[in-house]
């Protein structure tokens, strides 16, 4: 019978891990043989209710199980297909005997346990194979890193169509102050000194529309998380809700991308408003 494990301690960790598990196991065990159905009119049975679980095989041995709690672990698949019993009554519908179909361990470091799943698949040898977590989700991970590509470069975009908005109002703001930054030069002042004042206006217009958006974006997605307001299909994305998750990191480096762009997009009309002839501009109307 090939063996199922999706392992994932340190070596040296496995043997106290295995009888942990086997000791719990004697507890509660996952049913979720394919040769089990459970037959009741409604799948959302109530505390107290009794499911028939009928095992599929030559003989028509059924069971009567009582359920005494109903779990909901947020995820669709898990909910809609397992359920928890007793380890000698899974095993005896099942027809097992004292055997299991898999046991399933954790790590300390979930990003060890592709490494830790290859060394026990040599230490173990066949029958007996691992299955970590990434891989057991490959299709879903890949698809959610495509996502967050598409919504960075969406992001990007509305960053930079706000620069845009940025550069015309200071091109307007230098049209309507050409007088005065004429004056201004005709009186002494020198061309890098009005450059930097409209710099500065741009990198002043930046920070704060970065603060309100970072503070506003932090606020919506605890929010959002906390209630779960936005709703999602289980049976279509796997969960109930769209979960929020706030890294750091990736709002660092958007606060950081957003002043950045911001800055650039003062350049120009401060490289204008440095290039006005003083005559020419007094004489602007």
């Amino acid at each position: 019978m090939n063996q199922f494990a999706a392992l994932g301690l340190t070596q040296k960790w496995l043997a106290p891990a295995l009888a942990g598990l086997l000791a719990l196991a004697g507890l509660l065990a996952l049913a979720t043989s394919p040769a089990l159905a459970a037959d009741t009119p409604d799948p959302d049975a109530p505390k107290g209710a009794t499911v028939t679980v009928l095992k599929a095989a030559k003989s028509c041995f059924s069971n009567l199980v009582e359920v005494t709690g109903i779990v909901q672990t947020g995820m669709y698949e898990y909910d809609n297909s397992y359920a928890f019993v007793a380890l000698d009554k899974a095993q005896n519908l099942a027809g097992l005997g004292d055997g299991v179909t898999g046991i399933e361990v954790k790590t300390t470091d979930r990003w060890q346990a592709a490494s830790v799943a290859s060394r026990l698949v040599g230490a173990l040898g066949w029958p007996y194979r691992t299955v970590d977590w990434e891989e057991q989700n490959h299709s879903l991970f890949q698809a959610l890193k495509l996502e967050k590509l598409g919504m960075g470069v969406i992001l990007l975009l509305i960053v930079l169509v706000a620069a845009f908005n940025i550069v015309s109002t200071l091109t307007m703001v230098v049209t309507d102050k050409t007088r005065e930054i004429g004056i201004l030069r005709a009186m002494g002042m020198p061309a890098r000194s009005i450059r930097r004042i409209f710099f500065a206006q741009g990198v002043v217009i930046g920070i704060v529309g970065t603060l309100a958006g970072l503070m506003l974006g932090l606020f919506a997605s605890v929010v959002i998380d906390r209630y779960k307001l936005i709703a999602l299909d289980p049976s279509v994305y796997f969960i109930d809700h769209l979960p929020v998750a706030t890294q750091f990191l990736d709002v660092a480096a958007i606060v950081l991308a957003s002043l950045l762009i911001a800055a650039l997009a003062t350049l120009y009309p401060a490289r204008q408003a440095a290039r006005l002839f003083p005559v020419e501009a007094i004489r602007h109307e």
